[in-house]
């Protein structure tokens, strides 16, 4: 009777560390906001005047990005890179220079932390006539990436004193079972 009690008492204290430690998941994001003041466009690159900025808020492990350009639907641009820190914000502007391709083209700049879930934020124009039009920025939704539950120090040390008087209570049965 009192063994089948203290497995029950073992099991309840079990379930509630596990309950204390489990992680909770957080959200985070990147965005593009403003507009260039100009966009030019030629048949091998896109100008972009100041006005447009990219913010992001991660986590502190700060990940890689995947930067991808199309210029009428051909990849002209594809590379991997960190950002300068965990969160934090960078006006973009300047040329972006590509192979050849014939006006009007639509133009498209993503960007998608390389992480499980997360989503895609990107901007798109219509260059034609030498001059960007139907300037269209698309942010991805925030996304969650769930934290892996871990125990502190304390909660360790509480739980191998609690396996140990377990272990203990065990042994002192069975040494009062033998006589």
């Amino acid at each position: 009777m009192k063994f089948d009690s203290a497995r029950i008492t073992l099991r309840g204290l079990l379930l509630v560390v596990a309950f204390a430690a489990a992680g909770e998941a957080a959200a985070y994001s990147t965005s593009f906001t403003g507009a260039p003041a100009s966009i030019a466009c030629t048949d091998t690159s896109v100008t972009l005047a100041s006005g447009l900025t990219l913010n992001w808020d991660l986590f502190s492990g700060n990940p890689g990005f995947r930067f991808v350009g199309t210029a009428g639907g051909v990849v002209v641009a594809n590379a991997t890179a960190t950002l300068p820190g965990p969160s934090g914000s960078t006006p973009l502007g300047g040329v972006a220079i590509f192979p050849s391709t014939t006006q009007p083209y639509t133009f498209t700049y993503s960007i998608t932390p390389e992480l499980r879930g997360a989503t895609t934020t990107s901007f798109s124009l219509l260059c034609s006539g030498g001059v960007g039009s139907a300037f269209t920025i698309s942010n991805g939704a925030p996304f969650q990436i769930a934290s892996i539950p871990t125990l502190g120090t304390t909660a360790l040390a509480a739980l191998a004193a609690l396996l140990g008087l377990t272990s203990l209570f065990l042994l002192r049965r069975r040494l009062s079972v033998r006589r």
